[in-house]
């Protein structure tokens, strides 16, 4: 059986029964466009830590996020554990494979002076923009909750 004929029986048979509608449309997302079209070929029998450290050496070429491949990667390995349930590997070959994890980043901040002069200037160009910006920096909220506001 090849990826291509075993990843969408367990996203039909395992995956949607575990998880909300949205987490399964990610799920759907990260192996059509992602694991499919490197590996869909690829038999789950000739699966091993080489095969899948290419894989993720490809992803991470690809300049995609370390958080994403991570999620990537979660995402197999529940199929990938899911096929030994089923008696279709002997066992999971990710769990050789190395990923990027997540680096702490470096935040450049303004000085308190910068801001001033920021939040001066939005008055002056909007003062939509400049409310927006006067609460965020006031109250603390991160982007989200900016953003949901009304």
């Amino acid at each position: 059986m090849t990826l291509n004929q075993f990843l969408p029986k367990w996203l039909d048979m395992a995956a949607k029964r575990r998880v909300r509608e949205t987490t399964f449309d990610n799920y759907q997302r990260a192996v059509n466009v992602r694991i499919l079209p490197i590996l869909g070929h690829v038999r789950l029998t000739e699966l091993n830590g080489a095969v899948c450290q290419k894989f993720f050496n490809h992803l991470v070429d690809e300049g995609l996020s370390e958080r994403y491949i991570e999620y990537i990667y979660t995402v197999f390995n529940g199929a990938l554990e899911k096929a030994i349930d089923w008696d279709l590997l002997l066992k999971n070959p990710l769990r050789k494979v190395d990923i990027p994890r997540d680096r702490r980043r470096k935040y450049v901040v303004w000085t308190k002076e910068e801001l001033i002069r920021f939040l001066q200037f939005s008055k002056i160009e909007n003062v939509h923009y400049s409310a927006l910006f006067f609460v965020c920096e006031y109250t603390g909220l991160r982007r989200g909750e900016m953003l949901a506001l009304k």
